[in-house]
């Protein structure tokens, strides 16, 4: 597993939602308005690659910086990503459900 370097934020309007919050709201994964900026920041940041694997999970143009508008993700035709959100340390989920500094990406296998 290669250490992620967390803090290239282009989901910006995530991120000043996320450090707003006094009580995170439940997470309720892809239900959440800035799953999808949260998912394709990771990518950014992980360079496309499985948190544990590196595995090759997303191609750089779907995680391109371009694809961001005023801090949100604008997703592409044609996207396609592979894995799931997880949480470094699960027992913050329920509290810190969308802490920034808990979330990787990666596939099981």
């Amino acid at each position: 597993m290669r250490k992620i370097n967390k803090t290239a934020i282009l989901s910006t309007a995530y991120k000043n939602w996320e450090e707003s919050l006094e009580t995170h709201p439940e997470y309720n994964s892809s239900k959440n308005k800035f799953y999808y900026d949260v998912v394709l920041n990771l990518f950014h940041c992980q360079q496309g690659l499985c948190a544990y694997t590196e595995q090759l999970l997303c191609i750089p143009n779907f995680y391109d910086a371009k694809n961001w508008k005023d801090g949100t993700y604008q997703k592409p035709a044609n996207w396609a990503v592979k894995g799931q959100l997880e949480h470094f340390d699960s027992t913050q989920k329920k509290t810190k459900g969308w802490l920034w500094d808990n979330f990787l990406w990666w596939i099981r296998m």
